[in-house]
Order: structure tokens, then C-alpha cells, then sequence
């Protein structure tokens, strides 16, 4: 008797599937289609102090774009808003954490090809 028997009190063997058809891959999902994004690029960046001032993006919690800055951010929400950034929140003086939906991994991207 296991452990996992003698703790639950059950001996009885654990069941086999019964069917003896082979198994067969299953078809591969289509690749995603490109999101489209609806953002100003340049002005976030430029609201962010620059592409000079981005240490990293990277993105979070599926509908956000975590940002570190080299320096405080005092740039203004509405300016992000008009560039298509839904809110920001604001973790410490250099990390911002800019709410962009479900499109984050898309935002993300778009600001990493704009600063590289």
C-alpha cells in the first residue's frame, strides 16, 4: 500500500484507459493575426522623457506595460491618454505601469521597435 493509499484509506488500483486507438496529433491552432493598435508611439515615449530615459519595457499582467525609467517620471495623464494609454499607474518614482488592455503585449512591442 502507498503512501497516498494508506493516507486516504483506498487499495484499490487506479484505473486504465480501456481504448487502444492510437493517438493522433492534433492539428496545430492558426498563427494569431497581428493586433492592430491604435496608439502614438512617439508621443508616449516622448511623454515618458524620451527613449533615453526608458531603462526597460516589458509586459505584465496580460493588459499592461511595465516601464523603468532612469529617471522620476513627471510627465502628465492626460498626454498618455491622448496617445491611446487607457490610465498609468504610477509603482515608484521610476516605474510606471501604463494599462493598455489586451493589447499590452502589442503596445510593448510597438514602443520597443520605436526606442531600438
Amino acid at each position: 500500500m502507498g503512501f497516498f493509499s494508506k493516507l486516504f484509506g483506498k487499495s484499490e488500483p487506479v484505473p486504465q484507459p480501456q481504448s487502444s486507438a492510437p493517438i493522433t496529433p492534433q492539428a496545430q491552432p492558426a498563427p494569431k493575426a497581428p493586433v492592430s493598435i491604435d496608439i502614438d508611439t512617439q508621443a508616449i515615449i516622448s511623454e515618458l522623457g524620451g527613449k533615453d530615459n526608458i531603462a526597460s519595457l516589458q509586459t505584465c499582467a496580460v493588459t499592461r506595460v511595465r516601464v523603468e525609467l532612469k529617471a522620476a517620471h513627471q510627465g502628465s495623464d492626460e498626454t498618455l491618454k491622448k496617445a491611446g494609454i487607457t490610465a498609468n499607474m504610477k509603482i515608484n518614482e521610476t516605474v510606471i505601469h501604463l494599462l493598455a488592455g489586451l493589447e499590452a503585449d502589442a503596445v510593448c512591442s510597438a514602443l520597443k521597435a520605436e526606442i531600438t
